[in-house]
């Protein structure tokens, strides 16, 4: 047993969540505790659970028990829901946070801790990540080295679905502040980036991560959460609009012209997003935000210049 807490946060995944169960009581090293926060599931989730967590128990041998927690709470974000499971804990020296849908190979924690254990200055540690469609089938897999070598710019350009594949000192994520409850979407690079600047990002060889994306065997379940938002694009450019305006001062300059590329990047894409539902009110402010952060950028000037002139055309016709 390692001295680790794992906090799955769930909401409608009533099968999808006991895999993830399942892959935690798989481990060849057990973590101490692990912590399931319900975020308002109106499905059979929490009966599910439950089911699980008393026929797991049951079969549990006395070499190898631990301690699993269901708690349920009225609906707010995922953010929430980790950060209630971190503070509804005991305190250990590591902590993951497991997403409902996903799933750890057999030594994950075995390798994570292990890893960690060698030098205190390391605040987190990833293996790689493999992302599987309903069926099963592998449609991308990602070598997570480069997220280890520089975690903001990894953090800035792919985003931030590593929380899963990921073991957390403790006193690091404490000291970072937590997660941001108000925030529903891009949470999770808000706390990441903030982790990354207290101390080094390691990389595990070895098995990757499984990240499952659609809505489980049955069609039924709740699918991935970021992107139910119509505006998650823009969402996410002030998201990190903000980690960039905070970190600032601890990055060299190359480095920071190179986020404010990646920050100009959300924004166009933001902008593309409101085109194409034909707001051309947010999708002109996106563009325009996307050339503050990048002058050099020129699709967002494009397109900006190609809605003035549908505008003009519009008016004319009238």
């Amino acid at each position: 047993m390692v001295d680790v807490t794992v906090v799955v946060p769930v909401f409608n995944r009533q099968s999808l969540v006991i895999d993830a169960l399942n892959a935690i009581a798989a481990q060849t090293c057990l973590p101490r505790q692990a912590v399931v926060v319900d975020d308002g599931s109106t499905d059979a989730t929490v009966e599910a659970v439950r089911r699980w967590m008393a026929e797991h128990g049951s079969r549990q041998a006395e070499s190898r028990r631990w301690c699993v927690r269901l708690y349920t709470r009225p609906k707010k974000t995922a953010a929430a829901a980790r950060q209630f499971g971190l503070t509804h804990c005991d305190t250990t020296e590591f902590v993951a946070f497991l997403d409902s849908d996903d799933l750890w190979p057999r030594d994950f924690l075995e390798r994570a801790v292990a890893a960690m254990s060698c030098d205190s200055k390391i605040v987190a540690s990833s293996t790689d990540r493999r992302f599987v469609d309903t069926a099963g089938t592998v449609f991308q897999q990602d070598d997570c080295r480069a997220l280890a070598r520089n975690p903001i710019r990894w953090l800035f350009q792919y985003g931030a679905g590593v929380a899963s594949c990921t073991l957390f000192r403790r006193a690091a994520v404490d000291a970072a502040g937590g997660w941001d409850d108000s925030l529903k979407t891009a949470e999770d690079a808000a706390l990441f980036a903030r982790v990354a600047s207290l101390g080094r990002w390691t990389h595990l060889p070895g098995n990757a991560v499984t990240l499952r994306q659609g809505r489980g065997k049955n069609g039924m379940e709740e699918g991935n959460l970021s992107q139910k938002h119509t505006d998650r694009l823009q969402r996410w450019a002030g998201a990190y609009e903000k980690i960039y305006d905070e970190l600032q001062g601890h990055h060299p300059e190359s480095d920071r012209r190179l986020l404010r590329r990646y920050v100009a990047a959300y924004w166009y894409r933001a902008g593309k997003q409101w085109a194409l539902q034909r707001n051309e009110d947010a999708a002109r402010r996106c563009f325009d935000n996307a050339v503050s952060w990048w002058p050099l950028m020129l699709r967002p000037r494009l397109r900006r210049y190609r809605l003035a002139a549908t505008c003009c055309d519009r008016r004319q016709q009238i």
